[in-house]
């Protein structure tokens, strides 16, 4: 049994405006008592999260009301920096014809020049020829680049309303990706 994630990547946000957003959000899944306020490192991976609120239901879904028993690790992290979130893609979908194609050699230096530089590049589609900046495209796994990610920790699926409703109050788009460890 392995740790899962869900990560809500907000984007449109640079790093400057990173860290303001995430505590926009902070406090907004505070506010619906959707996460405890208090921060702690024993319910995140590797750094401090909040714990499940008293309404995490607003967020997630749940057949009986209860939070699944079995991870000691259900918080939530807000991570700001630069990064591809996710993993486990192969291929990439273009966002004009759908067409996946390899990831490498083209992929790399996209990815390279947002996280080490901050720049999105103009990543060219093998089949239909159309153009598309880096942060445009899919993956045949869900992946994002982002330099906002609000992961969620062994949590029950996200509702897709709780996303969309989080998107319109920060006025940004967020895409959501998961993996398993």
């Amino acid at each position: 049994m392995g740790d899962h994630f869900q990560t809500l990547v907000v984007q449109d946000v640079d790093l400057d405006e990173a860290a303001a957003f995430g505590e926009r959000i902070r406090a907004i899944l505070i506010e619906q008592e959707i996460v405890r306020p208090e921060r702690s490192t024993e319910c995140a991976l590797g750094s401090e999260g909040h714990a499940p609120g008293a309404r995490w239901t607003r967020a997630a879904r749940s057949s009986d009301g209860e939070f699944p028993d079995g991870y000691a690790t259900n918080g939530v992290v807000i991570e700001v920096g630069r990064a591809l979130h996710g993993f486990g893609a192969t291929s990439l979908v273009c966002p004009t014809c759908r067409a996946a194609q390899p990831m490498e050699p083209r992929w790399q230096d996209a990815e390279l020049a947002y996280v080490e530089r901050g720049e999105i590049l103009v990543v060219g589609c093998e089949a239909c020829g159309a153009a598309a900046l880096s942060t445009d495209w899919e993956f045949d796994w869900p992946m994002a680049l982002g330099a906002l990610g609000i992961t969620f920790w062994n949590w029950p699926p996200m509702k897709r309303s709780f996303v969309d409703d989080l998107a319109g109050e920060i006025e940004r788009p967020v895409r959501m990706v998961r993996g398993k460890l």
